[in-house]
C-alpha cells in the first residue's frame, strides 16, 4: 500500500486556508476529474512552492502523500502544459518540527504514565501506550514518507521527471 495518490483533472475550488511559517494548510481542496466526477481533499499541507501555483483552473495531476488523520501534503503537481513543481528539500524543517514533537512527548512521558499507572485500569494502559504510538509516530513513520528519496522515487513511478 502506497502513501501517495495521484488525483487527475482540474482545480475548481481552494478551500480557505491558514498561513503557516513553512507553508499553508487549506481546509479542502476540490478537484474536477476528467470523467466529470469531483474529488474532495480535505485538509491539505501545501509548501510554498507549489502553493504559489496553486489556483483555482489549474490542470493536471496532483501528487499528494498521506499522513494518517493529520491530513494530506500536496507535495508536486504537473500541469497539462508540461510544467512540473515540485516542493524539492521542502520537508526537512517538517520533519525537524516532528522530531521536536516527539521529543517533548518523550519527555512528559514518564510522568504522564506514572500518574496514569497510579490511576490504575484503562488509563494506566491505553496512555503508555498512547504515548509510545505517537511518538514512533512523529519520529519513524511520517519522516519516512517526507524523505526526499521516498518521494522522488513515486515521483519516478508514475512518469515525473525534473
Amino acid at each position: 500500500m502506497s502513501d501517495i495518490s495521484v488525483v487527475s483533472g482540474k482545480l475548481a475550488v481552494v478551500g480557505p486556508s491558514s498561513n503557516k511559517p513553512d507553508g499553508s494548510e487549506y481546509t479542502y481542496l476540490r478537484i474536477t476529474q476528467k470523467d466529470g466526477s469531483t474529488q474532495l481533499v480535505k485538509k491539505v499541507g501545501v509548501g510554498h512552492l507549489v502553493e504559489s501555483h496553486v489556483r483555482p483552473g489549474l490542470e493536471g495531476d496532483f501528487y499528494f502523500v498521506k499522513l494518517g488523520r493529520l491530513g494530506q501534503i500536496l507535495f508536486a503537481v504537473k500541469s497539462s502544459s508540461g510544467e512540473q513543481i515540485y516542493e524539492q528539500d521542502g520537508f526537512a524543517t517538517w520533519i525537524k518540527k516532528m522530531r521536536w514533537s516527539a521529543a517533548v512527548l518523550a519527555l512528559l512521558f514518564i510522568p504522564l504514565s506514572f500518574i496514569a499507572l497510579l490511576m490504575g485500569g484503562f488509563f494506566g494502559i491505553v496512555v503508555p501506550v498512547g504515548f509510545v504510538y505517537i511518538i514512533w509516530k512523529l519520529t519513524v513513520s511520517f519522516p519516512r514518507v517526507l524523505k526526499e528519496s521516498f518521494l522522488r522515487g513515486h515521483l519516478t513511478q508514475y512518469g515525473f521527471s525534473s
